[in-house]
């Protein structure tokens, strides 16, 4: 995985945590938006799970 993508995702995260602030609303709609995205890497889907403090993991694992 390369460094600019997962700075990439550190600043999505930071966009979901903020707006988890703001509201519920907005909150899940982003993790809504966010968690269909997916991840096409070489040519493998990933998910993509983002978690309201901010955090994200890929491919599904939890922890």
């Amino acid at each position: 995985m390369n460094e600019s993508l997962g700075g990439a995702f550190d600043k999505i995260g930071y966009t979901v945590w903020r707006s988890c602030g703001e509201g519920h609303d907005i909150c899940s709609a982003i993790l809504r938006e966010v968690n269909s995205m997916g991840l096409n890497y070489g040519g493998t889907e990933y998910p993509i799970t983002f978690y309201e403090d901010g955090s994200w993991s890929i491919g599904g694992d939890e922890g």
